[in-house]
């Protein structure tokens, strides 16, 4: 097994943290799906919480909200070069890497980042036939990156998978020189963001994490 999980249901007092009057519930989820080893995946479930934890926001939801994005950006890329700068110092040089997707819970709203092809898909309720569907629609939350809101009935897929296939993606490889044969960076990596994977490094596969939010509803799951 190459995967890596982690949930603290408990932020405030797992980690101590300074009681605040309007954030009554404080979660991380974390899922890490590794390739060329368990070593970025397990690293990434021990360490990115920490640096998410050190750099958190100390204030109301207001704050939070303002900051997260620039906390889960620096938490990501600490994560990185962390693991990256271990993996040199091997004899020979590690070569793993591993997806991520994380969702920090603050009171009924879900910040999601994600590298790589791990997809965090959130359960709906569907409406009753005499429901407004139109308002149920307006209550998904917020939509980033236009991702579509609905995907399937019942499910909703939260996260945008980074394939070297996607435009954007494979703009940024090719730009260093790299290629994209068979959906895959040089003919080997299938994904386009990740933690680890040294020799990619310079060719375009980056650890910065595409970041959204979700209000979620009573009909949530």
């Amino acid at each position: 097994m190459q995967d890596a999980h982690t949930i603290i249901e408990n932020l405030l007092i797992y980690f101590r943290l300074p009681p605040s009057i309007e954030v009554k519930r404080l979660s991380y989820f974390a899922v890490f799906d590794g390739h060329g080893g368990a070593r970025a995946a397990e690293f990434a479930a021990k360490h990115l919480h920490l640096h998410m934890v050190s750099r958190f926001p100390r204030g109301g939801v207001k704050q939070i909200d303002k900051d997260i994005r620039r906390v889960l950006y620096d938490a990501y890329k600490k994560t990185d070069e962390n693991f990256l700068r271990e993996s040199v110092q091997q004899r020979p040089h590690w070569r793993d890497g591993s997806t991520a997707a994380t969702a920090l819970l603050v009171n009924n709203t879900l910040y999601l980042a994600n590298l790589g092809d791990s997809k965090i898909v959130l359960a709906r309720v569907m409406p009753s036939q005499n429901e407004d569907k139109a308002n149920i629609h307006d209550r998904i939350g917020e939509k980033v990156d236009n991702t579509p809101e609905f995907t399937a009935p019942g499910a909703l897929c939260l996260t945008r998978d980074h394939n070297p296939i996607d435009y954007e993606e494979r703009q940024r490889i090719q730009a260093t020189g790299a290629t994209v044969q068979n959906g895959r960076v040089n003919n080997v990596l299938e994904v386009s963001r990740s933690f680890g994977d040294y020799q990619f490094k310079k060719q375009g596969v980056t650890c910065i994490p595409d970041v959204r939010k979700c209000h979620l509803t009573p009909n949530d799951r």
